[in-house]
């Protein structure tokens, strides 16, 4: 009936560009599995001053091998 919300704090990806208005693009780990990513779910992204509380709201897949 819920979904797991259990705390993750495995690093996910790298962010690569983002904007405030288009929004922030992330590569994501080698280690890690694009099925294991969903939309509505909240992440922090840790910066070097800040962090900042997002959620993912799309993923895209760009290239394949």
């Amino acid at each position: 009936m819920f979904e797991d919300t259990s705390f993750r704090s495995e690093h996910l990806g790298v962010i690569t560009h983002g904007s405030l208005n288009d929004g922030i693009e992330m590569k994501l780990d080698p280690g890690e599995s694009v099925e294991d990513v969903r939309a509505g779910t909240f992440v922090v992204i840790q910066g070097e001053k800040h962090d900042f509380f997002c959620m993912i709201t799309d993923v895209e897949i760009e290239a394949a091998n």
